[in-house]
């Protein structure tokens, strides 16, 4: 026989519990740390990013030791600071997922971007473009960058504070970020791969800091675009 919740719906085998554990941190693993590699490249190239983020981890952590660290409170007021904001803004411009794909399960009228309806009948396979709409300008205006260097590289779009001005709105979530999905299907991981990064960048970047060392190669073609 098979256990119910309360609810109604059916629980996990004893079986079936390790398999989900397993997975739940083998499937996180290569995008986590996918998204630790840009952390640390696009704070290697923004110092004054990294100089902030130094900032508010000695006014957060101190002299505290590592092992006293409080996931639920130290840990907590730094993703609702600046190195989250810094985790959303490297999800945004290097997603480790480029798409998701869903399907209607019932005839859908869905509205673009011009407002325009389009009848989506049952069984529809849609993909979903996180990359495109997580770099769109419409969505995410930019200050910082041309449109051709923006489209050589989407590194010089890097802004962390504007997840910050964000929380100072009545409504403080931009719909067009989403890295983890939305609704039903989204990562069940959302909470243990923001607290697993948060932990890392700051174990990091608490005692040392980044900067990158130039081939020639790279010197000689970043001056012959006009760059020093």
């Amino acid at each position: 026989m098979q256990s119910l919740s309360k609810e109604g719906s059916r629980l996990l085998t004893k079986a079936e519990v390790p398999g989900n554990m397993f997975f739940y941190v083998i499937a996180g693993f290569d995008t986590t740390f996918t998204t630790l590699s840009f952390v640390f490249l696009l704070l290697a190239l923004h110092h004054s990013c990294q100089v902030l983020l130094q900032q508010q981890l000695d006014e957060v952590l101190g002299s505290k030791a590592v092992s006293e660290w409080g996931a639920d409170t130290d840990l907590q007021q730094l993703l609702g600071g600046y190195l989250g904001a810094i985790v959303s803004e490297t999800l945004r411009l290097y997603h480790s997922v480029a798409w998701y794909t869903r399907m209607v399960v019932r005839d859908t009228t869905l509205t673009d971007s011009k407002d325009v309806g389009h009848m989506t009948p049952a069984d529809t396979i849609i993909i979903i473009d996180v990359t495109a709409i997580s770099r769109h300008p419409t969505y995410w205006p930019s200050e910082n960058a041309s449109t051709e260097w923006k489209e050589r590289s989407p590194a010089l779009d890097f802004d962390p504070l504007r997840w910050l001005k964000f929380k100072g709105q009545e409504d403080p979530e931009n719909k067009a970020a989403f890295p983890f999905s939305s609704g039903y299907r989204m990562c069940p991981g959302e909470r243990f791969a923001e607290v697993e990064m948060c932990a890392i960048v700051a174990r990091f970047l608490s005692q040392f800091s980044l900067r990158l060392k130039p081939r020639n190669m790279d010197v000689m073609e970043a001056k012959s675009v006009g760059h020093d």
